[in-house]
């Protein structure tokens, strides 16, 4: 329960959080099918498998299918929730190169090329202020650690939903509300 796994599509590659692995076969062209448990229920819906591993296959959670669903018959297509930041998981490393006060959340960072900014501009991150070097420890009230991505966290919610953040800026706790929008490919 609770896997990430990245996997690779038609278009690229491909983040799925709180995968669940099974050894249920998943044959090529089988995905989208329901994995179900000793009961007859679905509790997912089969998504991807290990070239690595024999017979082991990754399905999305029923609650997130079910959300899916919800969103197609309501508006008719499937939408993410976005934010708009480049961040890293707080880790013994992080905190110990960092001199870090916190144990967990995440801490926004500028990627080595110049294009890779911390905050995207116009983003919901930038409307609400978030800023380089900000942590971010808390998304309504959950704890973001290893085990609680910010991403996976924010997959909870849909474009539109407002979400509270507590963070730390320079070494000052506060909270934040961001209206999350809907991620848009740049295709």
């Amino acid at each position: 329960m609770n896997r990430r796994i990245t996997a690779q599509d038609g278009a690229g590659l491909v983040v799925l959080e709180e995968a669940i692995q099974t050894d249920a076969a998943i044959n090529n062209g089988n995905s989208g099918g329901p994995l179900i448990d000793l009961y007859g229920r679905v509790v997912g819906v089969n998504s991807a498998t290990s070239n690595a591993g024999q017979l082991i296959g990754f399905a999305l959670p029923g609650n997130a299918a079910k959300r899916d669903l919800e969103q197609v018959i309501k508006i008719g297509k499937i939408t993410r929730p976005f934010l708009g930041i480049r961040y890293l998981i707080i880790d013994e490393d992080l905190i110990a190169k960092n001199q870090l006060s916190v144990d967990h959340g995440v801490l926004i960072y500028r990627g080595a090329e110049p294009s890779d900014l911390a905050v995207i501009p116009g983003s919901p991150a930038d409307k609400a202020g978030l800023q380089e070097n900000d942590i971010i420890l808390e998304l309504n009230g959950a704890l973001i650690n290893q085990e609680h991505s910010l991403s996976s966290l924010i997959s909870h919610y849909l474009p539109g939903d407002t979400v509270t953040l507590k963070i730390v800026r320079r070494a000052q706790e506060q909270e934040m509300q961001v209206t999350l929008e809907e991620y848009k490919t740049t295709e």
